[in-house]
């Protein structure tokens, strides 16, 4: 898919776009204003076969009784293994790749750990990251979040005094 020209230092930059979920990733490269989906991956939760930890009950009213435990699952485990796979794709797909931009889109309470895996193994070529879940979301809006993150900074480089006094203070410090 062809890149907008209202992102012009977009379509210059080679980037990879990591887009992250609960338990998905979707990998974006861009190259010659071009912006392409790569690869992904989805770690599904195991699925058990019987009612595992399933409450039962006997009796009725008041008089019955009930056990068993919650039927839950681990969700620390499929944390793990989903960064053990994200890990993988990158590692697989994109270690020896270090011409790019790397920017990262995750939700925020995966951020921390999904920025650590993503540092070891692109290094230097990590760039920024948003947060929240955009694995649904257009690639030209993601483009479009670091368009607009990169004119926020360069507008902030650009001070400009709001006050008459502070105007002839950095006149007399120019002269």
């Amino acid at each position: 898919m062809k890149i907008s020209k209202q992102l012009p230092s977009l379509v210059k930059e080679s980037a990879l776009l990591i887009v992250t979920g609960k338990q998905g990733a979707e990998f974006y490269i861009t190259e010659k204003g071009q912006i392409n989906l790569q690869n992904k991956f989805e770690v599904k939760p195991p699925r058990y076969s019987d009612k595992e930890g399933f409450f039962g009950g006997r009796g009725s009213g008041s008089k019955g009784g009930a056990s068993g435990s919650v039927k839950e699952i681990n969700k620390i485990e499929n944390i793990k293994d989903f960064l053990r796979q994200l890990k993988i794709e990158l590692q697989k797909n994109f270690a020896k790749k270090k011409t790019f931009n790397v920017y990262l889109y995750a939700p925020q309470y995966l951020m921390r750990q999904v920025k650590e895996v993503v540092r070891s193994v692109v290094g230097e070529s990590y760039m920024m990251s948003f947060t929240g879940n955009y694995l649904k979301q257009h690639p030209t809006e993601l483009l479009k979040m670091i368009g607009g993150r990169a004119d926020r900074r360069a507008a902030k480089k650009h001070v400009v005094p709001t006050t008459n006094e502070a105007t002839k203070i950095i006149k007399k410090k120019s002269e």
